[in-house]
């Protein structure tokens, strides 16, 4: 079972964390949310690992899940504070309070573009991405690429004119989110160069000064995270020891792994031996 944690970032807003702690563990990893997500997704896969010695930080992050935020804050919320304060602050309560001899840090989908905008990043000891992607919706083919092109010049705009939030529920994009998070979102998704844009990316950046291992998984049919995206992704951190780990579009049983799949133990337990092992070092 997993224990909850309060997480105080650099400008005092506490973040909700839950630990998962094995004996004697000294490998850890950390996950970062896919967007509308809550770190409560990701119990499965972190009970595996536990009970396999590797100890898990989960959270979410400031204005998502159990990390509320007062309605001033939460409208002044912007997606790179995902990334600036709260990812650092996540690994500064890890390393303070556990002691770890090994950080790995796992980025789900916009939990992975974030990883990069903090010069923390630079000190971890490998990195995971699943499906994790550029979001330039040029990187999506034929209807996809009309539905995330409309998202990005109609949908944000637009609904995030009349709320507070974004209702990304709506669409079936998890938890409804701040409306300065999607408004950032869909400006970064307009750039080609998406977050790493100098114009519209938060500056600096540290991908280029990212030297671990570093493992993609990539998911063929993934409509939120299709290859090309991911590769883009991987391909921000042109100094990193890289590898590409594909997928299967379903699996044994014949079921859609998807953008979500990976963290379902029904659909993606077969990948998790695999992962522990990266984890560790192996």
């Amino acid at each position: 079972m997993g224990v909850t944690v309060p997480i105080i970032a650099g400008d005092g807003t506490v973040l909700q964390g839950t630990v998962y702690a094995p004996a004697g563990g000294h490998t850890w990893l950390l996950i970062n949310s896919a967007m509308g997500v809550r770190r409560r997704y990701y119990r499965h896969l972190a009970r595996h690992l536990a009970a396999q010695g590797i100890g898990v930080l989960t959270y979410d992050y400031r204005g998502m899940g159990d990390s509320v935020l007062d309605r001033h804050s939460f409208r002044r919320v912007r997606l790179e504070d995902w990334g600036r304060k709260d990812f650092p602050a996540a690994l500064r309560w890890l390393r303070a309070t556990r002691g770890p001899e090994r950080v790995v840090v796992l980025g789900h989908s916009v939990g992975g573009q974030l990883l990069g905008i903090a010069p923390e990043i630079t000190g971890v000891d490998a990195l995971v991405g699943v499906a994790a992607q550029s979001g330039y919706w040029r990187h999506w083919d034929g209807l996809e690429r009309a539905k995330v092109f409309a998202l990005w010049y109609a949908a944000v705009p637009l609904l995030t004119s009349v709320g507070a939030s974004f209702p990304s529920s709506l669409l079936g994009l998890g938890q409804d989110i701040p409306r300065g998070v999607a408004r950032q979102w869909a400006e970064w998704g307009r750039d080609p160069e998406y977050i790493r844009s100098r114009t519209v990316g938060p500056r600096p950046q540290y991908h280029a000064e990212v030297r671990c291992r570093l493992r993609t998984y990539l998911i063929p049919d993934d409509n939120l995270a299709p290859p090309r995206a991911s590769q883009a992704w991987h391909d921000w951190f042109p100094n990193a020891e890289r590898e590409v780990v594909e997928l299967g579009a379903r699996d044994a049983a014949g079921r859609r792994v998807g953008h979500f799949g990976f963290f379902d133990p029904e659909v993606g337990a077969a990948a998790w031996p695999g992962l522990a092992d990266f984890i560790r070092g192996g």
